[in-house]
């Protein structure tokens, strides 16, 4: 099997897989637009649910893309078992300790931290977030400690060429979520304690399972007291730089929430849901090329010739584009009917509707490039250059913050949100432009013509499928009415895509062909 055709392999599966993940939160999300809607309790959630996850992100999936996955898939190819575990036991250990000691400290810190940025943001909101938002956001945080050494679990077995596995565990968080959250829904006094609870359960059950099986595999992770070795030490040296990287972007997004958080109830809440909706699309296709191809780049680079590397990184990015350009149209298009259909019950009225809408319109406009980034700074990781990404991420998130500060006043106080999300828009596509131009600079992996021309092929494609939802109304369409549409959006897509030969689309067409056949 060709190294493309593994890519693509392991995309699919993790695209299957995070989709089946990604419904699942869908729902999740369902059950907190009955509870919740927009009101304030449901910014008091996203702003409780936000901080923990913020440093998952930066601790977490930080250190697995930038340091273990790359400094593992070397003592991998070496074939030697026992420094393999040595290593694996060594970094488990660091990130364990790490995180474990990082949710005391918040813990401690958060009656003060969080109330102190949201003052900081938001004059006279400070009281609230003390009331409402605090203990919320401490009871969630051992979550960090689960899904950190869940993210370890993960970069092992995908280095070991598992992917199914490691996608489909969220999908236990999110059954948690719903369960508990809704059967505890009338406990507690409020609906978020069960959503709570929820998510510490799930978190571990992450772990659980991604260790169980490793351990199925004779890969042990117990904690071990020889941590510092030559490995550990260089994935240290690359991991510290991608956590200040990603402490900066996760700071950046807390910054950009809790203004939202000041701007008028709901607001927060608002551009919760609308992105859920882009990271249905994001979760399941742009994280799954990106996961997959960056053991593959780690290998390749060791290469003299650079044009595999190069062909791999840019078909991805195709295949990427095929599903993300007219998902974004999709979006725009379909969207107000398709949140009243998942959201409008309970607490979530017309007005939550017409606010997640607005931030969908403009949130829309950011899936390309926000998904092209993720697969392009694989690269970054691959040849361990983890500063560049740094510089990157500051460079992003001052311009992140500069627009938030400033867009939100270019609209009407009670769509002032949309703001926010112009923000997310402007800073991601500067990002990647600069991002493209770093590759094929320093990299020498610029675009090839082949990605140019497909790309403006897809373009058409998309282009042609506008007409199925003329005359365009904001209003709600039937349910057989909106799935008669959709259905013919990618009839229109796809047959007009054959006829241009979009090639991801016929390599897909023969992939079916031959699994029906």
């Amino acid at each position: 099997m060709s190294d493309t055709q593994k890519v693509l392999r392991n995309s699919r599966t993790m695209a299957i897989m995070t989709a089946i993940s990604r419904v699942f939160g869908l729902a999740r999300e369902m059950l907190i637009a009955l509870l919740l809607g927009t009101t304030r309790f449901a910014d008091i959630w996203n702003m409780a649910f936000m901080v923990p996850n913020l440093f998952r992100r930066f601790l977490a999936e930080g250190a697995m893309s930038s340091a273990l996955v790359p400094t593992f898939s070397e003592i991998h190819a070496q074939g030697d078992k026992n420094q393999e575990q040595a290593f694996t036991r060594a970094f488990f250990t660091l990130i364990l300790v790490s995180s474990a000691v990082i949710t005391i400290l918040m813990i401690v810190m958060m009656p003060v931290a969080l109330p102190a940025l949201v003052e900081l943001m938001t004059p006279g909101k400070a009281n609230l977030a003390i009331k409402d938002a605090v203990l919320p956001t401490q009871v969630m945080f051992p979550y960090l400690v689960f899904v950190s050494v869940a993210a370890v679990c993960q970069g092992i077995l995908n280095v070991y060429d598992r992917f199914g596995l490691p996608a489909a565990t969220p999908v236990f968080l999110n059954i948690c979520v719903i369960a508990l959250g809704y059967g505890l829904r009338h406990q507690f006094g409020n609906p978020v304690w069960g959503l709570c609870i929820g998510v510490l359960v799930g978190g571990f059950l992450q772990f659980a399972l991604q260790w169980a099986y490793l351990a199925r595999m004779q890969i042990w992770l117990w904690p071990s007291m020889k941590v510092w070795t030559r490995k550990t030490a260089e994935a240290v040296g690359l991991w510290l730089p991608m956590t200040l990287a990603a402490g900066v972007y996760q700071i950046n997004v807390l910054v950009s929430q809790s203004i939202a958080f000041g701007l008028f109830d709901g607001a927060m809440a608002a551009l919760n849901y609308a992105n859920r909706l882009i990271e249905l699309v994001l979760g399941v296709f742009a994280t799954a090329v990106s996961t997959s191809i960056l053991p593959m780049l780690s290998v390749q680079k060791l290469l003299p010739d650079r044009s595999a590397m190069r062909h791999n990184l840019w078909r991805g990015l195709e295949a990427l584009s095929l599903i993300t350009l007219p998902a974004s149209a999709g979006l725009v298009l379909c969207g107000y009917s398709l949140i009243s259909w998942l959201f409008q019950r309970g607490r979530f009225d017309s007005h939550s509707l017409n606010l997640v809408y607005g931030a969908l319109l403009v949130h829309a406009m950011s899936l390309l490039p926000v998904s092209w980034y993720r697969v392009i700074s694989q690269t970054f990781f691959a040849f361990k250059h983890v500063r560049t990404s740094l510089v990157l991420t500051i460079l992003a998130a001052t311009l992140n913050i500069v627009f938030c500060l400033l867009f939100p006043g270019l609209f009407d106080r009670s769509y002032a949100h949309i703001g926010i999300a112009l923000a997310t828009v402007c800073y991601s596509w500067i990002l990647v432009i600069i991002a493209i131009r770093l590759v094929a600079k320093r990299y020498a992996l610029a675009p090839d013509r082949t990605f140019l021309w497909e790309l403006m092929k897809i373009t058409l494609a998309t282009i042609a499928f506008v007409p199925v939802w003329l005359p365009l109304e904001l209003q709600k369409l039937g349910l057989v009415e909106l799935g008669l549409r959709l259905a013919g959006s990618i009839a229109v897509f796809v047959g007009v895509g054959y006829v241009l030969r979009i090639k991801s689309l016929h390599a897909l067409w023969r992939q079916l062909r031959r699994r029906v056949g």
